[in-house]
């Protein structure tokens, strides 16, 4: 597992041994699409390794698009408003310097915020 704010782009297998493995998108999707396919998934937050985000696949792009419609299905309730979060949860704008991102996730607590909230500095 990673660290709060680091990239997972490494495995740690202990404490003394880091290997510098980059996990691979031809393994790692099918299993995050599986997740995604699950009416009853819990799944709130993703964050990609870097390669993938720098390397823009089709295959990772047409997750991304996948899992906004995912998180639209599950109407999260905004924290500050408690209406449902009807805005991207993931920037799949392949041109976007954030692409790949999930954004409007307070990193801290895990929670969703709409985008009017957001933008009022919620």
């Amino acid at each position: 597992m990673v660290g709060e704010h680091e990239r997972p782009d490494r495995i740690v297998w202990n404490s003394m041994r880091v290997t510098s493995l980059w996990m691979s998108e031809k393994k790692v999707l099918p299993v995050l699409d599986s997740i995604v396919d699950q009416d009853d998934s819990l799944l709130q937050h993703l964050q990609f390794p870097q390669k993938w985000l720098d390397e823009k696949t089709p295959v990772f792009h047409e997750f991304m698009k996948k899992y906004n419609a995912f998180m639209h299905s599950k109407e999260i309730p905004c924290l500050f408003c408690d209406s449902p979060c009807r805005d991207d949860m993931m920037d799949a704008d392949q041109h976007d310097q954030c692409y790949g991102l999930q954004s409007l996730t307070c990193y801290k607590c895990m929670q969703h915020c709409c985008d009017n909230c957001h933008g009022e500095g919620g």
